[in-house]
């Protein structure tokens, strides 16, 4: 009886390298989207409207709008004075 893993010598007991490189895939893949998810998760910003769907139906109509507005002339400025820390009085 000829045993022929017996008689192989150390170097051509190698493993397969496909069955490794298919789980070093799977697992870069599955990586990858968990870290897309929890980028998803901690970005997302909630819900910035209630009715978004009607709303970008109506998407001319808010243009419209706006373009009135500026047609005004109205404008807003928010700038501020730093605060100094001292009491005037």
């Amino acid at each position: 009886m000829n045993n022929p893993i017996a008689t192989q010598t150390p170097s051509a007991k190698r493993l397969n390298p496909w069955p490794t490189a298919i789980v070093a895939a799977f697992v870069l893949v599955i990586g990858v989207n968990l870290l897309m998810a929890h980028w998803a998760v901690n970005t997302f910003p909630g819900v910035t409207t209630t009715d978004h769907y009607h709303e970008g139906m109506a998407y001319n109509q808010t243009l419209i709008q706006r373009q009135a507005q500026k047609n005004l002339g109205v404008s807003m400025d928010l700038s501020h004075s730093p605060l100094t820390g001292q009491v005037n009085g």
